[in-house]
């Protein structure tokens, strides 16, 4: 895909062609197999490319080669664990995004997250929300709830093979942002109910 370009409805044919849609299930398909095992940089153009199974375009056609060169061009490249050192050994990190409703068909955002322990990740994904959010805050907000779970997830998972976790990084000023849009919306709401 294109840096910074979307797949709509709006490019879907009236009917759909037999064979452009099974090579384009199947590149979608290979595309699907790498996400699930080693290549979370595709998770996104994957996400994107499986929204229009049922009736591709050429436009999407394109877009799904253009997935599959970029797959050909970094061939070489993939995860590699290291021992990052006594401080960093062990300390499960996370980074998350969303976007605030980008997706023009249904408006809602888009979530995207990776895990990593020890030099590599080890979780991620990226995926519409689960509903429409009404400003960048509660989509970024979505985000790093869905982040928090797969946290909680991973922790108890590695503590079950007797793996001390050092406590998570994170950013302070982007949790003091948190704590305080969550003490507003809050306070809001609490005004709005009293009324």
């Amino acid at each position: 895909m294109i840096p910074g370009t979307r797949l709509v409805k709006a490019d879907c044919p009236e009917t759909p062609s037999p064979t452009l849609q099974r090579r384009y299930r199947s590149i979608v398909g290979s595309i699907g197999y790498l996400i699930q095992m080693t290549r979370c940089d595709m998770a996104f153009a994957y996400g994107q490319l499986s929204l229009f199974l049922r009736n591709p375009g050429p436009v999407h056609m394109a877009a799904a080669e253009r997935a599959l060169a970029y797959v050909r061009g970094t061939h070489d490249q993939g995860l590699s664990y290291c021992d990052p050192g006594a401080e960093n050994r062990n300390v499960l990190k996370g980074w998350v995004d969303s976007d605030f409703a980008a997706d023009s068909d249904t408006r809602r955002s888009v979530t995207g997250y990776v895990m990593a322990l020890n030099g590599a990740p080890i979780s991620w994904q990226s995926c519409r929300q689960g509903g429409v959010t009404l400003s960048s805050n509660e989509a970024e907000y979505v985000g790093a709830s869905s982040v928090a779970q797969e946290n909680a997830y991973l922790r108890a998972l590695l503590s079950g093979f007797d793996h001390s976790l050092l406590a998570p990084h994170a950013c302070r000023k982007t949790m003091l942002h948190v704590f305080l849009w969550v003490s507003i919306l809050s306070i809001t709401v609490a005004a709005v109910t009293s009324m």
